[in-house]
C-alpha cells in the first residue's frame, strides 16, 4: 500500500513511482532515528515523478553532504579522533547511483559493501523479535484486532531502557560488520 493512495495497489501495477520509494528508502541512511543528537539532516527527500533517480541521487548526495557537516558540528571529538566516516548503506538506487558515489568519494567516506543480511545486525531482529518471541510462544490469535492488541500491550509493557538497550549494543553489533570487511559472518 502506498501511502499516497489510500487503497491497496497490486505489485505488477507500473503506475507506482520507483522514485518515490528510492526517496523514501534513502531517508535515513546516516544515523538511526533513536540517537537524539544524530548527524542527520531533519530534511526529507521528496521525489516527484518527473524527477527521476537523478534527481534522488543529487538529493541524496546533498544530503551526504549537511550529514558531513553536522557530523563535525554535533560531534566534533569524533570528527578528531577518526580521519574518515565509515557508511553503511544499503544498495538501494539512490545510494547506489553514479552521482552519489561520486560525491561520497570527494567526501572520502569509506563505503563498507552492503553485507549479507545478517539477523545479528538488525536491532528488530536481534531485540525486539527475539524477545516478543518469547511472549508469543503459545499464543493463538483467532482475529487481527486481537494481534494487534496484544503487540500494543507488549510494547507498552516494555519500559525505555529495554529499547535504549537494543540500541546502545548496535555499535559493537555493527563493528563485526567493519572488521568483517562486509563478508559473512556468524
Amino acid at each position: 500500500m502506498t501511502d499516497r493512495v489510500p487503497e491497496w495497489i497490486s505489485n505488477d501495477d507500473n503506475t507506482r513511482s520507483r522514485g518515490s520509494r528510492t526517496a523514501k528508502a534513502a531517508r535515513n541512511i546516516l544515523a538511526p532515528a533513536s540517537d537524539p543528537d544524530s548527524p542527520r539532516s531533519p530534511g526529507t527527500l521528496r521525489d516527484d515523478n518527473a524527477l527521476g533517480a537523478r534527481r534522488s541521487a543529487q538529493r541524496g548526495a546533498a544530503q551526504h553532504d549537511g550529514g558531513s557537516r553536522a557530523l563535525k558540528e554535533k560531534r566534533p571529538l569524533y570528527a578528531q579522533r577518526h580521519d574518515k566516516v565509515i557508511l553503511l548503506h544499503d544498495n538501494a538506487r539512490p545510494h547506489v547511483a553514479k552521482p552519489v558515489k561520486t560525491y561520497l568519494e570527494t567526501l572520502k567516506w569509506e563505503v563498507l559493501p552492503h553485507p549479507l543480511y545478517s539477523p545479528d545486525i538488525a536491532p528488530s531482529d536481534f531485540h525486539l523479535f527475539r524477545s516478543m518471541a518469547h511472549g508469543l510462544a503459545d499464543r493463538r490469535f483467532h482475529s487481527y484486532e486481537e494481534a494487534q492488541k496484544w503487540i500494543d500491550s507488549w510494547i507498552a509493557s516494555k519500559d525505555m531502557s529495554f529499547f535504549r538497550r537494543g540500541i546502545h549494543v548496535l555499535p559493537e553489533r555493527w563493528e563485526k560488520v567493519v572488521s568483517s570487511d562486509g563478508q559473512y559472518f556468524k
